[in-house]
């Protein structure tokens, strides 16, 4: 097996202009993938997330018979399946890893309940703690304190687990319904908010005891969300037309706006770059305050719109780009705001990105089209740290 270092170094197949729809001038500006899939020998596979330590996770079966097993790809191209649980019922499915190569994911059993289970970076399984009266999990984010947050249903009860896999509901201010928790830090911080009269919303924090306190609103605003959260405790979100940000002691700042248009923030780094997205009568695109500026992210030759998943602590963004009606491609953004188109498989009907680690390294998958029939590509994505 060629391993994924030799596959980094070497591979130089590029998708053509017409699979997805781009023009010559719009494909200039590609970034190579690997193809896991092929890597590792399955016929179908996803990437759902890649940490610092260059581990990704996903799903991959070998056959079309098979249910989508748990797996992680080493740094060497290896594939591990993941173990399940004794009673799983269905395909399982990781969903984010953090630092300590901790990961989540969601697992149904025969029992007709969706579990939340967490690995050890040992590749040992826990299931996590119902609530109450519920019977179904889905574990949203793990920080690298092994805090983890996501939601139970029926009633989409906000949960939050410590790393024993023990769980509480998070609750907000009397009168607060359809809590949401929304981000958490490496420290075990929460942000999230709550719906009160007329559909008002309150911005709220939880700390690592599970305690909560309300986020101020500015001079004038009745209502805010949160959204993005970093480990110096800022927060980033939107209330109405504006973007807001609330400092380490709660203080509240709206952040400008482009000319003539609405904004809303949904990410913040470590090095303090808030991302989101502009919008105006006709279109949405993503954009991004550095101290304090905006400044709209760079549009492909031909693009309609934008938007903008995730950065790195290097100001690195992946999002995706539309061409045209049900023609999204996927792109990333250097720290200059240029914007490069990402290379997908021959055959591909529709690629995506979906996380970046600090050392530019992307996943996603595609999926594509062959004389053999469709399937899903995990692939990787070498970006750099410019």
């Amino acid at each position: 097996m060629r391993t994924l270092v030799a596959h980094l170094a070497a591979v130089t197949i590029l998708v053509s202009a017409t699979t997805i729809g781009l023009s010559d001038d719009a494909a200039v500006a590609s970034t190579r993938y690997v193809d896991l899939g092929e890597v590792s020998g399955v016929i179908d596979s996803y990437a759902m997330d890649v940490n610092d330590h260059g581990l990704v996770i996903g799903s991959s079966r070998k056959s079309p018979e098979d249910s989508h097993e748990p797996t992680v790809w080493e740094r060497d191209g290896r594939r591990i399946v993941l173990p399940d649980l004794p009673d799983n019922a269905d395909s399982t499915y990781p969903k984010a890893t953090n630092g300590r190569n901790e990961i989540i994911g969601q697992a149904p059993t025969t029992d007709g309940r969706i579990h939340a289970v967490r690995w050890t970076s040992d590749h040992r399984i826990t299931d996590l703690e119902f609530l109450p009266g519920t019977t179904g999990l889905n574990a949203n984010a793990i920080a690298d304190d092994g805090t983890i947050i996501g939601y139970a249903i029926p009633g989409m009860r906000p949960a939050r687990w410590d790393r024993t896999g023990r769980v509480s509901e998070l609750t907000g201010p009397p009168g607060l319904r359809d809590i949401t928790a929304t981000a958490v830090n490496d420290h075990g911080l929460i942000a999230g908010y709550g719906f009160g009269e007329a559909w008002k919303t309150q911005p709220m924090l939880w700390n690592s005891s599970g305690q909560m306190r309300a986020l101020a609103l500015p001079s004038g605003m009745t209502t805010a969300i949160t959204a993005g959260l970093n480990n110096r405790g800022t927060v980033v979100g939107g209330s109405g037309d504006f973007a807001l940000v609330w400092d380490r002691g709660g203080r509240p700042a709206v952040l400008p706006n482009l000319p003539g248009e609405t904004s809303s923030a949904t990410a913040i780094n470590e090095r303090g770059t808030v991302l989101g997205y502009s919008s105006a009568p006709s279109s949405t695109t993503a954009v991004r305050w550095t101290h304090g500026r905006i400044s709209r992210l760079a549009l492909p030759p031909g693009s309609i719109s934008t938007h903008a998943r995730r950065q790195n602590n290097h100001d690195i963004v992946i999002g995706g780009a539309a061409m045209g009606p049900r023609q999204d491609v996927p792109v990333w953004w250097d720290r200059d705001g240029a914007v490069h188109i990402l290379d997908c498989p021959p055959g591909t009907y529709s690629c995506t990105v979906d996380a970046v680690n600090n050392h530019g390294i992307a996943a996603g998958h595609a999926f594509v089209i062959s004389p053999l029939g469709g399937a899903s590509h995990a692939l990787l994505w070498k970006l750099g740290r410019r």
